[in-house]
């Protein structure tokens, strides 16, 4: 899978569903307190803010990053409190709720932030990432959070997307993805493993559906995340 600077996959909706199921699940409790309270959320990858309108708590404030104007202006459309600029070096706005799936290139340099949100904030972080991730020496040395595993390989390009530099085909499933949700007091101290959850594809809302393969497929006129497959 090839990436380059300013990649970007939108974040397929039945990834966000699987999140807000372990919400309803009270599958951690302090991140379902905070969404019957309708916390704010922050995404500081927000790419287009489909995120966030999915998957943050319904009527609250959301607040978002990113550092690609194009799709600053659409978190902004989508009614997001958004600053464009770089997220690793700016001061990420004060809230009790993180969500995100960063660029894998810089996975964990987004989850080492979050995890200094949650200490300093007192929030609850929940990162998308591949599976395999758990595996690496770069999150062996970070505190454990609890997973929630998709079991099926969502395709954050949908099958048949065209590339506008190959004329050929991209997207489709790609691998296993899991949300990490790190909570203040796993961050303060440490556990040896965390809880596990695995949570089934979940019934397709036509709508978020059809939103997502309008974004991915602006990919190309945007000139973001055109190459390999998500």
């Amino acid at each position: 899978m090839t990436r380059h600077e300013g990649d970007y996959y939108p974040t397929p909706p039945c990834a966000v569903d699987a999140l807000l199921r372990a919400v309803s699940d009270a599958f951690v409790p302090e991140l379902s307190m905070l969404y019957e309270r309708r916390t704010p959320a922050l995404d500081p990858a927000a790419g287009a803010g489909t995120l966030l309108s999915w998957g943050a708590p319904q009527g609250s404030k959301t607040h978002a990053i990113e550092i690609n104007p194009i799709l600053a202006e659409q978190c902004r459309i989508r009614g997001h409190e958004t600053i464009e600029g770089d997220a690793l070096a700016l001061a990420w706005p004060h809230s009790p709720l993180v969500i995100m799936n960063p660029p894998n290139s810089l996975l964990g340099a987004f989850v080492g932030l979050g995890l200094a949100h949650v200490r300093y904030c007192h929030s609850v972080l929940c990162v998308l990432h591949p599976s395999q991730w758990s595996q690496t020496a770069e999150q062996a040395g970070l505190p454990v959070g609890d997973k929630v595993e998709l079991t099926w390989r969502p395709a954050f390009i949908p099958k048949g997307t065209i590339s506008p530099k190959t004329g050929k085909p991209v997207g489709g499933p790609g691998q296993t993805y899991v949300w990490e949700i790190w909570t203040p007091a796993m961050v303060r101290y440490p556990r040896a493993s965390g809880r596990y959850m695995r949570v089934t594809r979940p019934p397709e809302d036509k709508a978020r559906v059809e939103e997502h393969a309008r974004i991915a497929g602006a990919i190309g006129r945007l000139g973001i995340g055109t190459e390999g497959e998500a």
